[in-house]
């Protein structure tokens, strides 16, 4: 190959709840995942913007529509590079295998044998390597689902902004003061009882309860409300 494609690509897909994974966004060369920039709640891709000499080298910028996480998500890098290595066994296990097809049927080859049986162990580290990372790292707390799944009703995403950067949990918060129609007193009543409150309500003031930890508030406490919260929603919220 002549040229080459460097840029930012998405991978590591963890933590799903609903249609909406964690995911990370790395700088890449060619199809390779190289440094990891920021993680996501990640609802899809825009149509990537490619600049460059065609053929010579190309720069290709994907656009994320998500949420941004405060930090890196840790796991999805982890999971990034594990998958990339079981790729790559599987290419080289793949070519020697074809290698010794091709060697046993048209051009017989010194330790013809040897060279399957290399090829299928790569393989099968491959599969041992990659496949648990699609199988382990979905798992969520049901806590954790529901909090995401709450917000998504709302939202539109599946994400927790306790997570998320300090400007979209502002953003939060300033939508949530816009349309709740409670006074801040109403408000501070139904932190401490909310039983009996409209699960639209609840779901908003569990938007601002977890935005407010993002924004450095009372973790403790504000982990005590969130539950609170949760408890009083209707089941399937």
């Amino acid at each position: 190959m002549l040229g080459a494609t460097v840029g930012s690509d998405v991978y590591g897909a963890v933590r799903r709840v609903g249609r909406t994974p964690i995911v990370t966004k790395f700088a890449m060369l060619q199809f390779l995942p190289l440094i990891p920039l920021e993680s996501y709640y990640f609802e899809r891709l825009n149509k990537p913007v490619k600049t460059g000499i065609p053929v010579l080298a190309r720069f290709s910028e994907q656009g994320i529509v998500g949420l941004r996480l405060a930090r890196i998500n840790w796991l999805s890098v982890a999971v990034t590079y594990v998958r990339a290595l079981g790729a790559g066994l599987t290419m080289i296990g793949t070519i020697g295998l074809a290698g010794s097809a091709v060697s046993h049927f048209s051009m017989p080859l010194p330790n013809e044998g040897l060279l399957a049986i290399v090829s299928t162990l790569i393989l099968v580290t491959a599969a041992a390597i990659a496949l648990p990372t699609y199988y382990f790292t979905f798992s969520v707390s049901d806590r954790d689902k529901a909090i995401r799944t709450a917000c998504a009703s709302v939202v539109g995403i599946a994400a927790d902004p306790a997570y998320v950067t300090p400007d979209i949990a502002e953003n939060v918060t300033a939508f949530v003061d816009d349309v709740l129609p409670l006074d801040v007193s109403e408000v501070q009543e139904v932190m401490r009882a909310p039983h009996g409150t409209s699960a639209d309500v609840l779901v908003l003031l569990l938007l601002r309860c977890r935005a407010m930890i993002a924004l450095g508030g009372d973790r403790e406490g504000l982990e005590r409300m969130s539950d609170d919260l949760l408890l009083a929603m209707p089941r399937g919220v």
